[in-house]
């Protein structure tokens, strides 16, 4: 397991500065934060993209996302451009 967590922190560090497009899914309260996942992650098997919005989206809805940290396996960034958009 140590060498998949070194992977995949490699991985996602490589992420930083980069926004990427997400499904948003929901909002978690213990982390007070939007969650939502890229194309490239399987749920329930890759982690999560946490991040921080003025709005809430809507489930379903695809939201940008600079991201700006790596945190174990799951990514965070805020949103940026226009409100959210549905697809």
């Amino acid at each position: 397991m140590q060498l998949q967590y070194e992977i995949n922190e490699e991985l996602n560090e490589k992420k930083i500065g980069q926004t990427l497009e997400v499904l948003y899914e929901g909002w978690d309260p213990v982390a007070e934060s939007c969650y939502g996942r890229s194309y490239a992650d399987a749920p329930e098997i890759d982690g999560k993209i946490y991040f921080t919005a003025k709005r809430r989206p809507k489930e379903g809805d695809f939201v940008r996302v600079k991201i700006t940290e790596v945190l174990d396996y799951d990514i965070i960034g805020v949103a940026v451009g226009k409100d959210t958009k549905k697809k």
